[in-house]
């Protein structure tokens, strides 16, 4: 009897890692349960903090545990979920991340620089 592949589980809300002035890189793990087959792609969402619509971040196959989303609006706050994809299909999305701006990065100590350490 073959075993039964369903769509991969929720992961977790994915981590902003850093920050450009259109850009935003975001890194998270595969999800918990992975429906009984091998993740072939992460699809992943944004949206402007404060509206409903969620636009996906590239119709391209992302295979690897991070990326960076481009073409965002300069300062612009964003919020980023990531949903797991396998043979059956695409599962449930992430909650949102933390929100964050779309902007440059300037720290006085680079090596404790944040996303969120803008001083």
């Amino acid at each position: 009897m073959a075993c039964r592949v369903e769509k991969p589980g929720k992961p977790d809300p994915p981590e902003i890692t850093s920050t450009g002035k259109s850009t935003v890189s975001l890194a998270y793990k595969p999800p918990a349960d992975d429906g009984g087959a091998e993740i072939t792609n992460y699809v992943i969402e944004h949206r402007e903090e404060g509206l409903a619509k969620w636009t996906r971040a590239t119709k391209d196959t992302i295979s690897k545990t991070s990326y960076t989303v481009t073409g965002l609006t300069a300062n612009s706050v964003y919020e980023f979920r990531v949903a797991a994809e396998n043979k059956a299909g695409v599962g449930p999305p992430s909650e949102p991340s933390q929100p964050v701006a779309a902007k440059e990065t300037v720290c006085k100590r680079a090596r404790l620089c944040t996303p969120w350490s803008y001083n």
